[in-house]
């Protein structure tokens, strides 16, 4: 016998321990004697289908086998929708043979990550914007193990970090453990779900594909699923996956959005989000999202076609982040680049429902600080104090270049846009030579979503030119301010502006503290793109000179007068 008979005879044997009849959607009795004609159709028609499916590449390649399939002895209808085959066998319900877009690669991501920021500010008013109330997080992969969609775990733990370090609690959950009941009544108790599984719109129904085996597998059907399957309110979705080097198909239970509707009975807390990085999910209408906000979702960010992974863990990535650094959902939509809001492959877009939210992950003050007009010729204000400082004597936090957060250790191996080195960049890089797997992009000025002073303070960090002007266009002194060390300088209409010497951090060190100050610029050098440009000063003056990006240096915020 072949592995479908196996797996049907578990499944006839599940059915005839000890229960008799199951009502069907036409309140019809179901007897033991037609359970074993359904299940001996289902063995026919997957054994005789199962070669079809394998040798097909695409939907469009199995679609020129529709007439051979309906042929086939117990075959009741066969059908392309979108991108699958639904095969109605006889006395049954559906097998839905799934394709999929290609899932994209880890690189594909990182090359991504170049998409122009979108510049938004936070324009809600404090007492307008509505706060997550549920400081949780659940990551759900329901595809764990297929090694064509490995790199999006990277993605998800990255997006996990970032909300546990704004104090929300996380959990992971994986594989089978992503099921029915799962889904109906424990995904409700998360303020934020980021859902990874493939989703499907077939006959006018959302369906989500759970990481739970169908039974036909392994013959674990109880009679209510049986019903179910019947009454077409969950289907056996069959698709292809990579494990151990070698494609197979795997079954699982999906979905729809009427069944969703029907059996979640968990209501979500106040103001939570949902990001599914799922295929077609509100693909034609937003009936979905209806019914989840009947159970108090507040927002849904989804797909409205099929999607590769690359883009939507980029997105939700970009979202995240914004959402992170105090921007409200519809801020940190419309923020993310474009190659993350549109699938040019696909041709999928990121839908926001609603299209406003005010929801934040974290209240945080507005950023923002005082500036000084030093009465230079571009008429660019500077900010009175660096990004993280107090006061205008404070250090403040160090960066690295092109990173937002401070650490602890600053060297290569902590530096977000490397592999570890400073000839294996992942972003702003102009040579092959310098670039990991040969990378470049010709990014040679900061994007706004990797500026520490847009992300801390306001504004933006100054370019080289914009150091030299301040450099060129005011008086410089040698001074001490309230006990602090640091270069003071005077313009042209008398106002001034102090920077104190807060020194530059490699590795856990800090250096050079009341002896230098280190400012980055928003540029990068010319000659090497492991180098970027800053400005440095001492007691015995000034200039702007370039040093390897992952230092850990102060950064003082400008921008225009209007």
């Amino acid at each position: 016998m072949n592995k479908y008979t196996w797996r049907i005879l578990g499944l006839v044997a599940c059915l005839l321990f000890g229960l008799v009849t199951v009502s069907c959607h036409k309140e019809e009795e179901i007897t033991e004697e037609q359970a074993r004609i359904v299940m001996a159709n289902a063995e026919v028609v997957m054994d005789n289908v199962s070669q079809i499916y394998e040798a097909s590449e695409t939907v469009e390649e199995m679609a020129q086998h529709l007439d051979e399939i309906k042929a086939m002895a117990n075959v009741e209808d066969v059908r392309l929708c979108d991108g699958s085959i639904l095969i109605k066998i006889k006395e049954g319900g559906i097998l839905s043979y799934e394709f999929f877009p290609d899932y994209g690669s880890k690189n594909s991501v990182l090359s991504m990550r170049n998409g122009t920021l979108n510049q938004i500010n936070s324009s809600a008013a404090k007492d307008d914007v509505e706060l997550c109330e549920n400081k949780s997080l659940c990551v759900v992969n329901a595809v764990p193990y297929d090694e064509n969609v490995n790199f999006i775990k990277a993605e998800l733990e990255d997006v996990a970090n970032k909300l546990r370090d704004i104090g929300f609690n996380i959990r992971y959950v994986t594989g089978e453990d992503v099921d029915v009941d799962f889904i109906c009544n424990e995904m409700p108790n998360y303020g934020v779900v980021v859902l990874q599984a493939h989703g499907e719109y077939e006959d006018g129904q959302h369906w989500i594909i759970t990481g739970n085996s169908s039974g036909l597998s392994y013959g674990l059907w109880s009679f209510q699923y049986f019903r179910e399957w019947l009454s077409d309110l969950r289907r056996v979705s069959i698709s292809k996956e990579r494990r151990n080097g070698n494609v197979d198909d795997y079954h699982y239970w999906k979905i729809s959005e009427d069944y969703i509707d029907d059996n979640m009975e968990k209501q979500f807390s106040n103001n939570s989000i949902m990001f599914a990085i799922s295929c077609s999910l509100l693909e034609t209408n937003s009936n979905l999202w209806n019914i989840l906000r009947k159970k108090n979702l507040g927002c849904f960010l989804g797909y409205d076609k099929p999607v590769r992974a690359e883009v939507g863990s980029f997105a939700l990535s970009s979202v995240m982040n914004s959402m992170c650094n105090g921007k409200t959902v519809s801020e940190a939509y419309q923020s993310v680049p474009a190659n993350g809001r549109h699938d040019n492959y696909t041709g999928a877009n990121l839908v926001l429902c609603p299209v406003n939210s005010d929801i934040i992950l974290v209240e945080k003050e507005p950023i923002g600080g005082d500036w000084v007009d030093l009465g230079l010729p571009s008429g660019l204000l500077w900010a009175t104090r660096n990004v993280g400082a107090s006061s205008p004597e404070d250090y403040g936090d160090y960066f690295a270049w092109g990173e937002t957060q401070p650490k602890e250790v600053y060297d290569w191996s902590t530096y977000i846009y490397c592999n570890g080195a400073g000839d294996e960049l992942t972003k702003y890089c102009y040579s092959s030579y310098y670039g990991y797997n040969g990378f470049t992009d010709n990014l040679t000025i900061l994007q706004s979503g990797d500026d520490a002073a847009t992300a801390n303070y306001g504004g933006r960090t100054p370019t080289e030119e914009e150091w030299e002007e301040l450099l060129d266009n005011t008086t410089a002194t040698w001074t001490t301010q309230n006990g602090v060390i640091g270069r003071h300088f005077t313009g042209p209409n008398g106002n001034s502006l102090f920077l104190p010497a807060a020194g530059i951090r490699w590795d856990s060190t800090l250096d050079t503290a009341w002896g230098r100050g280190g400012y980055w610029s928003s540029s990068l050098s010319t000659d090497k793109p492991y180098d970027a440009w800053y400005s440095c000063f001492s007691w015995d003056g000034e200039g702007t000179i370039d040093g390897y990006r992952y230092l850990g240096q102060s950064v003082r915020a400008v921008r225009s007068a209007q």
